[in-house]
C-alpha cells in the first residue's frame, strides 16, 4: 500500500494498494483507492490479461490537500507480453488513465519506485 509521502509518519486518509478479483497470489488485476474517513474504496480493472505493479503518488505541482495528484503504475500486458505506464488522477482512478505509453519490454513484477520532484 502506498500514501502521499508528505504523510508518512502522520496520520493520513487516502491510501493506494493492489489487489485481485480472482484471488491469485501475486496476479494483482485492480489498484485500489482506500479512503480511511469514509471506508469507501474505489477500483479500477485496466483489462483482461493486464497485471498491475505497485502504485505510487506523486503530489500536483502547487497541489492542495493529500489526495491532489497522481497515481503512476506499470501494467504488464499479458497478451503481448510488455509493460506500460499508466497514470491516473489521483482522486478518480475509477476512471481512465489520464495517459499510457506502452513500453517495448516487460518490467518485472516487484519492480518497486517512488516519485520525487525536481
Amino acid at each position: 500500500p502506498r500514501t502521499n509521502h508528505e504523510y508518512s509518519t502522520k496520520p493520513y486518509r487516502h491510501g493506494y494498494a493492489v489487489g485481485s478479483e480472482r484471488n491469485v497470489f501475486a496476479e494483482f488485476d485492480t489498484l485500489i483507492h482506500y479512503d480511511t474517513k469514509t471506508s469507501r474504496r474505489k477500483t479500477n480493472k485496466p483489462g483482461e490479461g493486464k497485471i498491475v505493479g505497485e502504485p505510487v503518488f506523486a503530489a500536483r505541482q502547487g497541489g492542495k490537500g493529500e489526495h491532489d495528484g497522481y497515481i503512476i503504475m506499470l501494467v504488464y500486458d499479458r497478451p503481448s507480453d510488455k509493460s506500460e505506464l499508466h497514470i491516473y488522477d489521483a482522486s478518480e482512478i475509477d476512471r481512465a488513465p489520464l495517459a499510457k505509453a506502452k513500453l517495448p519490454l516487460r518490467i518485472p513484477a516487484g519492480f518497486h519506485g517512488t516519485w520525487i520532484a525536481a
